[in-house]
């Protein structure tokens, strides 16, 4: 394509004003020497028509003309680059043309007069033979063209005229003369007109060629390309991982790849001429990714379809298609191009992955279903070795047996911590923890935690240290959690420090509007080794096998700190040196409180007595814990009824009066929660005054206790219990009774 724009531009400017002067100035320069022997051959002529003196006087005025404007002309060449010299060299070589063509005129015109009419012959010769040569350059420089032309012209002319005037010549052979000056002005016109047409066709059709072979060129280069990038795209297209479909907008197949062939068994002449659904749709194919596909007809837009097709054998395959319709210029559809992977093994993963998810999910929901039943089992016993340890303390005892009682209420409680560890763990693994929120001063929260267990670091011989912490703007959080959190921190602080002192210090920082709260709790103690910093955080993890020799706990502490942190917008982290102390610090980002929210009020005095002549109905199916309740109760002057299970709560509720329920919720025939929407149902029906419903469970969580609030109690007690709980918990709903109604 360069070289044929380079032809074409090399051509324009040769046919352009300074190119087609140039080329003047060339052939007038290359034929000198004919014109030289031309005018020789003219001055022998002369010695014979007038004198060797003419002769010599005539060829000497025209060959130095004639030098003359060869010398110039040699001379412009010299200049032809200089192009801003162009218009002053053309008036150069107009100038010097004119004085050559004077030149001949002059010595045609000497011929003409002085040779009398035997010479006219000769003189019409000369001036034919001046014209044509000045003609040959017309359509190089027309303008020197013309002025000779009229030069030669205005003298035959003239010498007609003179001879005419003067009678030098017989009038019969000056009008014979003058019509064959007429014939030869006509030939000559004639001659140079087609010339001229000549030249300037020849070159429109020279340049018409060299366009078309340029253009030509063009189209060749493009034919080639595209090809070439046909034959890319057909390598391309054979040797792709993915089949390949072309159909026509009514889906017959025009096209298939070698991988198309190989996925599903069909040859390419299997294939070609084809209806693409009659070809891979199977009765289990998918009506709805049909429908979707099918649509392309209606509106021509690409889409992606998960397919499962059919195999020339009658196999199943799973497609991934993706349909992307071609348009022609003028956005008429004329192919749809559809890319097919096979995604039948990665359809076989997810569904093995979704069986392995719902697997693990069963796994954990009977894990957690599996903890809250032991924790259920644990604390239905427990409740009777808490609650009568609680019975026995009320009891006159002597020291010994107060001691004993004492050992038995801390060994219950240390087993239902134990219990409520493992659970939370459980719950924090299952994404299941529930955080409450409301507004608290953290900074008072820690002072008092410290307060609470300062005589515990005084009885090792340790100071507990409160850092300086000013108060600041009340938090949004789970205070309770946070309480667990600090006291496992600090705790641990103390449990792992024999000598020295555990300090404990708050700090703020505001981001984005919230605030960073971070507790920092630094310790002289054992400290971490380096290898074991990282599993500190592990369930079941302590720090060394050493220490747990000589600390108790489960190992879940830190663990369910850092959960509880995290998900709290926070983390736990340590740094420690083996020897000398760990800092742990913990953090959590919290909303401040508005002015308006308030922190709860501090919980009022627990009741000890309950109104005389109470009448209650426990719904217990446990002889034990009916043999405690019963036992803790006795004191009171109450009433007090048992329903081994839900049915007969209900019943025992319809035949006598009831001011207050204790209802377990796990009984066997009906269950607590069960057998309270039964009890408020009846209440509404018959419009009663709704009685207060006590939960006594031996589960734990807060979604425990608000799955009893849902089904209508009113309060609720985790066993084990307590009896200074129990009477307090009746008291409370009684009193919320009196304000209700």
């Amino acid at each position: 394509m360069t070289k044929f724009s380079a032809a074409l531009e090399k051509f324009d400017k040769n046919a352009s004003a300074e190119g087609l002067f140039w080329r003047y100035c060339r052939s007038r320069l290359g034929f000198f020497w004919p014109r030289m022997v031309v005018l020789a051959i003219s001055g022998v002529s002369i010695i014979f028509l007038l004198s060797p003196a003419y002769a010599i006087g005539l060829f000497a005025l025209t060959a130095s003309a004639e030098i003359l404007d060869t010398l110039v002309l040699r001379r412009i060449m010299t200049h032809r680059f200089q192009t801003d010299q162009f218009l002053a060299l053309r008036k150069i070589a107009v100038a010097t043309a004119m004085l050559q063509s004077g030149s001949v005129a002059f010595a045609i015109s000497v011929i003409w007069l002085i040779g009398g009419p035997h010479a006219h012959f000769f003189a019409l010769v000369m001036l034919t033979s001046s014209v044509i040569d000045a003609g040959m350059a017309i359509y190089y420089f027309q303008l020197i063209t013309r002025i000779k032309q009229v030069l030669f012209g205005l003298a035959v002319i003239t010498l007609f005229i003179v001879d005419f005037s003067l009678g030098l010549t017989d009038k019969k052979v000056l009008i014979v003369d003058f019509g064959a000056a007429l014939i030869l002005a006509y030939v000559i016109t004639r001659l140079m007109t087609f010339l001229y047409s000549y030249q300037a066709y020849n070159r429109a059709n020279m340049r018409k060629i060299i366009v078309a072979e340029r253009d030509s060129n063009i189209v060749n280069a493009k034919l080639e390309a595209q090809q070439r990038e046909a034959s890319k795209l057909a390598m391309v297209a054979e040797n792709v991982n993915d089949g390949i479909i072309i159909s026509t907008p009514d889906a017959k197949i025009t096209w298939v790849n070698a991988k198309f062939t190989s996925i599903t068994g069909y040859t390419f002449d299997e294939a070609v001429g084809q209806h693409i659904g009659v070809l891979l749709d199977g009765p289990w194919t998918s009506k709805q990714a049909l429908n979707k596909i099918r649509a392309i007809a209606q509106d021509p837009r690409h889409i992606r379809v998960e397919i499962e097709n059919k195999t020339k054998s009658g196999g199943r395959v799973w497609m991934e298609s993706s349909i992307t319709p071609i348009f022609d210029k003028d956005g008429k559809h004329i192919l749809n191009f559809c890319v097919e992977r096979d995604i039948s093994k990665a359809k076989k993963n997810a569904l093995a992955l979704a069986d392995a998810k719902i697997e693990a999910e069963n796994a954990l929901r009977a894990k957690s279903e599996f903890l809250a039943t032991m924790s259920h089992e644990i604390r239905t016993p427990m409740n009777g070795i808490v609650g009568m340890a609680d019975l026995l303390t009320s009891t006159t005892l002597s020291d010994q047996q107060a001691q004993y009682a004492k050992i038995i209420s801390e060994s219950g409680e240390a087993l239902l911590s134990i219990i409520d560890d493992i659970l939370n763990f459980s719950r924090l693994e299952a994404g299941k923890m529930q955080l409450k929120t409301a507004a608290f001063a953290p900074e008072s929260l820690v002072q008092s935690l410290v307060e609470l267990l300062a005589p515990g670091a005084k009885q090792k011989g340790l100071a507990l240290i409160l850092a300086d912490m000013p108060p600041g703007q009340d938090l949004i959080g789970d205070k309770g959690r946070i309480r667990q959190i600090i006291i496992n921190l600090v705790g641990n602080a103390i449990k792992f420090t024999e000598t020295g002192q555990v300090s404990v210090a708050t700090k703020r920082q505001m981001m984005d509007g919230q605030c960073h709260f971070s507790v920092v709790v630094k310790d002289t103690g054992i400290g971490i080794a380096p290898a074991q910093i990282d599993t500190v955080f592990n369930a079941f993890t302590q720090i060394d096998a050493k220490s747990t020799r000589k600390v108790d706990g489960t190992g879940l502490g830190l663990s369910i700190s850092k959960a509880l942190a995290k998900q709290m917008g926070g983390d736990i982290s340590v740094s420690s040196v083996e020897g000398t102390g760990s800092v742990f610090t913990f953090s959590a980002t919290l909303p401040l409180a508005d002015s308006g929210e308030t922190i709860a009020p501090k919980p009022p005095v627990l009741a000890t007595d309950l109104p005389q002549g109470l009448k209650i109905l426990v719904a217990e199916d446990n002889k034990t814990n009916q043999f405690i309740l019963q036992k803790m109760l006795e004191n009171q002057d109450v009433e007090i009824r048992f329903a081994e299970n839900g049915e007969k709560a209900i019943d025992m509720f319809l035949s006598g009066d009831t001011d207050v329920v204790l209802m377990d919720v796990s009984m066997p025939v009906m269950g607590g929660l069960e057998a309270t929407r039964k009890i408020r149902n009846i209440e509404t029906a018959e419009q009663r005054i709704p009685t207060p419903i006590i939960a006594l469970t031996a589960n734990a969580f807060e979604s425990d206790r608000l799955d009893c609030i849902a089904a209508g109690m009113d309060g609720f007690l985790s066993k084990p219990i307590l009896q200074k709980n129990l009477i307090a918990e009746i008291s409370a709903c009684l009193s919320n009774q009196k304000i209700i109604s």
